[in-house]
């Protein structure tokens, strides 16, 4: 696979960060989620390793630069026998077994080609069909295509070049794509024509099918640059074959039963070139089945959807269009923003999406029946090369220029912007469940959210109603905190202050010992049952505060130590387990104290920049950063380093 201009990305990453992002969009109406799974990777040849790590010895002839361009290309996912293979500009097929996580950090080749690998295909096993394994079938720019036997590559110690069963030759050019239909394979290529293969019948007894070349189809105008092949899967149809060139032109072959034929017995097939009324041709020349695009660009891909009836093109005009089958007409198009053709694409045909992806790491879905695009996804900062949809598990696979990625789909995520909201950012966000007036009664279930236009809204967790909004008048709110036990919500603001809000009463209590902004709010059962309120300010310093009201005396504060001497403490968490209270905030430590004696028992350090949250799981402490680390502590040893 050619290599992209590194100037034109670097050009089109001066407005944005190198790191991967979410620069996208979404239909609120239909939202589609991608979260990364794993990564496969080859291994690092001894040769790169030479390449990359040795030292330059001064003064001698360095020699020819060692080849290491190995982009990857297209993928095949093999879910019946859990396999993923990725072609490679090299000659090489990488391929994975994907049953454990242990397993796919393991990569194997296929050596056998001596040019590029273009495109992958996977035979599977049919009833009645002469192909009773499953294979694999690789084309390559040497010309040849090879049939190999995954089976046989699972088997430990195997000769990985051993399991080609079968090399098929017979092109003059690069083999640009491959399909199949029932027995036969139809290949495409560079010297403009379209080959028909079948599996040899009457070898039952053989362990391997044998294709032999039959005839050839068609002689198109430019370079074969796509085939691609599906039916309806309605009973009698037989499907149809569509392939795309470099001149634009696509042309279109009908599947049918030779003459004599019924269906049941061993199947044999004519494949007629057929004119853009669906009727078979008699001419040598192909007919066209819709016009060529007046720029006069190529096609890269074409894609029928037999379900739909349509037929789906990509063309480097940096568009993609969709005909009606029928009427020939587009009924939807979609141009890349990014003024670059896209370099892949693939189809889910339940939800009737297309996936596409450029060279800028954009991820697009389009959905046919709404006639919009639903998601633009940056993935990554890099060049996404191909692209391969898994049905089954509603997953991604994405080739870059030296691994896969593997994605999965997360959809029915569709949400609903509730009613009255804020008119400022929201900085705090809490689930809280309230025993309501008749105690019998199950208890009430609220979302409290607080937001820099100084307002706390109150939020009927079943159809975010809002219930209530608490306005504030004297200082900007920061963090809150909702106090189930007492009703009670607990606010922290920029003036220092600590302000109850008694829900029942609508009253309000205010606290002032903090010296600058109060930063963050939690509540916790530090002895003997009792339930405390702790705050964290920009002082460095850690308040107790005890909230209930009992024979006449307020809400006080219980006792108030320095955390963090010159610095601003920014969150707060306490052990129950331990009855430990962690503390951290921008002078990068995280400090654990005994909840009874507020003593240092030690930190953890680590951390480059300000420490911004901190969450725990049984003994495990997880710190996120500034310093855009996520760090995880053994929060049973003694807090020094962390895992």
């Amino acid at each position: 696979m050619d290599g992209f201009d590194d100037a034109m990305i670097k050009a089109y990453h001066e407005y944005d960060s190198d790191e991967p992002q979410d620069d996208g969009s979404v239909d609120e109406d239909n939202t589609v989620e991608i979260l990364h799974l794993y990564t496969l990777r080859p291994p690092v040849s001894t040769e790169k390793k030479r390449a990359l790590g040795a030292p330059k010895k001064v003064g001698l002839a360095q020699g020819p630069k060692p080849n290491l361009k190995q982009d990857f290309g297209c993928i095949l996912h093999f879910p019946e026998i859990k396999m993923v293979f990725c072609a490679r500009a090299d000659g090489t097929t990488a391929f994975w077994d994907i049953r454990s996580e242990r397993n796919r950090g393991e990569c194997h080749f296929l050596r056998a080609h001596k040019g590029q690998v273009t495109c992958l295909l996977k035979l599977t096993a049919r009833p009645g069909s002469d192909i009773q394994l499953p294979l694999v079938v690789t084309a390559s720019a040497d010309a040849s295509l090879k049939v190999w036997d995954p089976m046989k590559i699972k088997e430990p110690g195997m000769n990985k070049e051993a399991t080609c069963a079968q090399t098929l030759t017979g092109h003059g050019g690069t083999v640009t794509a491959v399909v199949r239909v029932g027995d036969y394979l139809i290949s495409g290529s560079t010297d403009r024509k379209i080959f028909l293969w079948r599996a040899e019948s009457g070898r039952e007894a053989a362990f391997y099918p044998w294709f032999e070349h039959l005839k050839t189809i068609a002689t198109c105008e430019g370079w074969v640059n796509s085939i691609h092949y599906t039916n309806s899967r309605n009973v009698g149809d037989l499907g149809a074959v569509y392939a795309a060139d470099s001149t634009g032109a696509v042309i279109r072959f009908k599947p049918s039963l030779v003459e004599g034929q019924q269906r049941g017995e061993e199947c044999f097939l004519e494949f007629d070139i057929v004119n853009n009324q669906g009727k078979v041709s008699t001419s040598s020349t192909p007919h066209l089945q819709f016009g060529r695009l007046i720029s006069g660009r190529g096609l890269s891909h074409v894609l029928f959807l037999a379900e739909l009836d349509y037929v789906l093109t990509v063309a480097y005009d940096n568009k993609m269009r969709i005909y009606n089958n029928d009427t020939k007409r587009v009924v939807g198009s979609l141009e890349n923003p990014h003024d670059c053709p896209f370099t892949d694409i693939a189809y889910d045909r339940v939800h009737h999406q297309v996936f596409l992806i450029d060279k800028y790491g954009f991820l697009f879905v389009y959905d046919i029946p709404k006639e919009k695009l639903i998601l633009t996804h940056r993935l990554l900062t890099e060049p996404l090369l191909a692209i391969e949809y898994n049905l089954r598990s509603d997953e991604l696979g994405i080739s870059l220029k030296n691994r896969v990625t593997w994605w999965q789909l997360v959809r029915d995520t569709s949400y609903q912007e509730a009613d009255h909201s804020h008119s400022g950012p929201v900085v705090g966000i809490q689930f809280a469940v309230a025993q309501g007036p008749d105690k019998t009664e199950d208890p009430l279930k609220y979302v409290f959210s607080c937001s820099l236009d100084n307002t706390v809204r109150m939020w009927d967790a079943y159809d975010m109603a809002c219930l209530r909004t608490l306005e504030e008048h004297r200082s900007d709110l920061v963090c809150m905190r909702f106090c189930e036990s007492r009703n009670t919500l607990v606010t922290g603001h920029d003036n220092g202050t600590v302000r109850l809000w008694n829900l029942d009463t609508a009253s309000t209590i205010n606290m002032t010992k903090h010296a600058n902004t109060v930063s963050c709010i939690i509540n916790a059962v530090l002895r003997r049952g009792e339930e405390f309120i702790l705050t964290g300010g920009f002082d460095g310093r850690v308040g107790i505060w005890d909230i209930r009201k009992k024979h006449n005396v307020r809400p006080h504060l219980v006792t108030m130590f320095e955390a963090h001497a010159g610095s601003e403490v920014l969150c707060l968490l306490h052990d129950a387990s331990k009855n430990t209270i962690i503390t951290a905030g921008n002078d990068t430590v995280i400090k654990v104290w005994a909840a009874s004696t507020y003593e240092l028992l030690g930190q953890h350090t680590g951390h480059t920049e300000a420490i911004g949250c901190l969450a725990l799981d049984a003994n495990f402490l997880f710190s996120g950063s500034e310093d855009t680390t996520i760090r995880v502590w053994d929060a049973l040893s003694k807090p020094t380093s962390n895992l």
